[in-house]
């Protein structure tokens, strides 16, 4: 199967785009550094004498901010993810991934063809309906920008990762006295006493000179770079655009609305109850006749219709209910009983009415009239449901022309603009900043950059921006990175230095504070700018007032007595201060309850967690600095 999906598509053109999000989201932890590396650029971080380019680093920042963007439904709270604490998540993901990348080569640890063949298989983006899909996989991948034996390079060692995290995992068991010991971990409380130092005081009192400005900027001119830039002429074809020119006529509104009444009307119904007198091989026509005539006569003369129902009629379902058959629309009783209810007024009882099944006496209890919106009120909504439904087929047609256009007058976007009447658009400088325009999404400064469109000239391949919405483009003109000026970056380096100042002004204090109050803090004795949070008990993982507080709480030793409290320091997530001092450990109870245990493939999961640590511990990791300095 491997060999044949190479041949398929051995000719395909190279396009650096990073892989779908949905393909690599079972190994975004491990290994993710493999779809994004590339390029000929500086090294942004070196990890065993392995470089990891700096194209795969702002890679991988992007990716942190697309998964907190997503988790937070599209907008990420003001606060929540600092430019800063994005580029450390980004370096520890790409330092452990090539940890893991190295642990994988030093065990030899492979992945058969077969079992190659059975993960991309199952792999639900190459499926349609639920079964691997030859022509979807090897679109994804052109789209991608992988060719077959790229992607199965990269996939099989993400195959391998797995494989080697679930036989750690696998081989792992747990003796009932360490589940219990665990459960009472897990439940213990511990006391302490917090005092917050503020950073945003701390930068509010800080300043820097102009001369220790200039001379950062001399030392680390390399940092400060405008980042490789590009032109671009480009052919975009949306289903949005399309809707105006398939406009559908009034013939067409009504129609589909006859054709879909029921999506916007609710038909009329009424409610009916009767008496049926059947005809079987026992009851001859005219006897049954005779006998509904007579109950039709004892009803005119104030007979009760509920209970010569139920004392006379052949219908066992209703006449237990009086004869009542509830409510019904049209198209749910027989013609003849249909026919004969639809057309009498409420309260009116009919003569004997024929039916297949013999003669019935009918009451019409209560009429619900059509409700719901007429034509007028809904033709806006089908004109655009038509006009959506239209475009989209029109777009399949003319995506397909697009691309096989482009690719085969690849040094020229004109036949294709010519031949499909679409408007060659140029765009102003993109650069990895951009955030309005064609080039605000990352994927189209990728497809610019790679070497088969930037380097040899020729057309890029088809850029799924949306479902229904894709781009071609050629680079015009193309900027290497370049030197910022002081002017430039002046502002920047001011906030750098002021926040590293006030930063380590911070930490002193807080250590000094620390230090003063063995015993726990006075609060006539704080500091200005110090703030006090009373002792209270704190759980695991609990993250009021701050998630930080117990993080650095249970990793405290118990106090040796209380005039010598066990103390510690840690960092909030805005840059504060928070010094911490542990009163009391209040053990915790283990749980009757076995599913509260600690389970073998938990168990594997710390115990592969811990391997991880251990071996990133071990990695000689060297970071360009230059990396960390904000983004303009």
């Amino acid at each position: 199967m491997l060999t044949n999906m190479r041949e398929s598509i051995k000719n395909s053109k190279v396009i650096k785009f990073v892989l779908l999000i949905f393909i690599c989201a079972p190994f975004a932890f491990f290994g993710i550094n493999s779809y994004f590396s590339g390029g000929a650029n500086a090294f942004a971080i070196k990890v065993n004498d392995e470089e990891i380019s700096v194209r795969a680093f702002d890679e991988e920042v992007n990716a942190q901010r697309n998964r907190l963007r997503q988790a937070f439904g599209g907008t990420i709270p003001q606060g929540f993810a600092s430019e800063d604490m994005l580029k450390q998540q980004a370096i520890e993901t790409l330092v452990v991934g090539q940890v893991m990348n190295d642990v994988i080569d030093e065990q030899n640890i492979r992945v058969s063809d077969v079992a190659l063949a059975k993960a991309i298989t199952e792999t639900p983006v190459f499926q349609v309906d639920g079964k691997f899909d030859k022509a979807r996989y090897e679109a994804q991948l052109r789209s991608a920008g992988f060719t077959v034996e790229s992607f199965e390079q990269q996939f099989r060692r993400d195959v391998a990762m797995q494989d080697f995290r679930g036989s750690v995992a696998a081989s792992n068991f747990v003796l009932d006295s360490e589940a219990t010991r665990v459960n009472v971990l897990n439940s213990q409380v511990r006391n302490a006493t917090v005092v917050r130092l503020s950073l945003e005081d701390e930068l509010a009192e800080t300043e820097v000179t102009v001369e220790e400005i200039s001379a950062y900027f001399e030392e680390n001119k390399a940092r400060y770079m405008h980042p490789e830039r590009v032109k671009i002429a480009y052919l975009e074809l949306d289903s949005a655009t399309l809707q105006d020119i398939l406009e559908p006529s009034e013939d067409e509104l009504r129609t589909y609305f006859d054709e879909n009444k029921s999506n916007y009307v609710v038909a009329e119904e009424r409610s009916a109850s009767h008496i049926l007198i059947s005809i079987d091989g026992d009851t001859d026509e005219a006897a049954a006749l005779a006998k509904a005539q007579e109950l039709k006569q004892q009803l005119d003369e104030g007979g009760d219709f509920a209970a010569l129902a139920q004392a006379n009629s052949d219908d066992p379902g209703s006449a237990s209910n009086g004869g009542s058959l509830g409510f019904f629309a049209k198209g749910a009783m027989v013609p003849e009983f249909e026919e004969a209810v639809f057309s009498m007024a409420a309260g009116d009882i009919s003569e004997p009415v024929k039916s297949d099944f013999g003669y019935h006496i009918i009451r019409l209890d209560e009429i619900k009239p059509e409700t719901g919106k007429s034509f007028d009120e809904v033709r806006d909504e089908i004109a655009a449901l038509l006009k959506q439904q239209r475009a989209d087929e029109a777009f399949y047609e003319r995506s397909e022309t697009l691309a096989n256009l482009s690719f085969e007058n690849p040094d020229s976007l004109v036949p294709a603009a010519e031949e499909m009447g679409l408007e060659i658009q140029e765009s102003d400088w993109i650069d990895a900043n951009t955030s309005e325009g064609i080039g605000a999404d990352a994927r189209i400064l990728q497809a610019a950059l790679n070497e088969d469109v930037r380097v040899e000239g020729n057309n890029s391949p088809v850029i799924e921006l949306a479902p229904t919405h894709i781009v071609v483009l050629r680079t015009l003109d193309y900027n290497e990175p370049r030197e910022k000026t002081l002017e430039e970056v002046s502002e920047q380096i001011a906030d750098l230095l002021k926040n590293q100042k006030a930063r380590e002004a911070l930490i002193a204090r807080a250590d000094e504070l620390r230090g003063n109050f063995v015993s726990g803090p006075l609060a006539d004795d704080l500091p200005q700018g110090a703030t006090l949070i009373e002792a209270k008990d704190y759980k695991r993982g609990e993250t009021d007032p701050d998630p930080a507080i117990a993080a650095t709480l249970f990793s405290l030793p118990r106090p040796a007595t209380e005039e010598a409290l066990s103390s510690g320091v840690a960092s909030s997530g805005n840059g504060d201060q928070l010094v911490i001092w542990l009163n009391e450990v209040k053990e915790g109870e283990a749980e009757a309850d076995d599913a509260s245990l600690l389970s073998a493939q938990q168990a594997g999961a710390v115990e592969y967690n811990a391997l991880v640590r251990s071996l990133r511990s071990k990695a000689r990791v060297e970071i360009n600095d230059a990396i960390l300095s904000p983004a303009e």
